[in-house]
């Protein structure tokens, strides 16, 4: 049966050589390799890499309009700091190279997040300080405010 979402919260660890498994049972999603990219929370986004042009279209909704400050900007962080791998490893396998584990500050321990399609890696305390933080404010309280934006 052919998987069609990248779901749940899974505990990897990055090895010797910064390279982190991707769970087993999502590893289906990533037949043509993976790009590696900071994402807006501190933690990183790993996309199937034949979908990354459609992830960028989602992001940015179309072209980028040269003459927009935050556009370009928003662009250079993402794009500019990115690492595309062609394929896993016989393991299943990412590099998650120095400048990426430090922008989400990911050494030892990663908590890997489906997001339908993508995954995010979190260094876990942040994780859990980040859902902390909604139980406090009321998970109900930021789904009322995204229905109230017409989400």
């Amino acid at each position: 049966m052919q998987q069609t979402e990248l779901n749940g919260r899974h505990e990897c660890s990055l090895d010797d050589r910064s390279r982190l498994a991707i769970p087993a049972k999502m590893r289906w999603a990533f037949p043509h390799g993976a790009v590696i990219a900071p994402w807006f929370d501190p933690c990183l986004i790993v996309v199937p890499r034949h979908r990354w042009a459609e992830k960028l279209a989602e992001i940015f909704g179309g072209e980028i309009n040269p003459l927009d400050d935050d556009q370009r900007r928003l662009r250079r962080f993402i794009v500019g700091s990115l690492a595309d791998q062609e394929s896993l490893d016989k393991q299943g396998r990412v590099l998650i190279p120095a400048t990426l584990r430090q922008r989400a500050d990911l050494e030892g321990k990663v908590s890997v997040i489906g997001q339908v399609d993508y995954l995010e890696l979190w260094n876990p305390g942040r994780l859990d300080a980040d859902y902390e933080q909604m139980d406090s404010e009321g998970v109900s309280n930021i789904g009322r405010r995204l229905v109230e934006r017409g989400r």
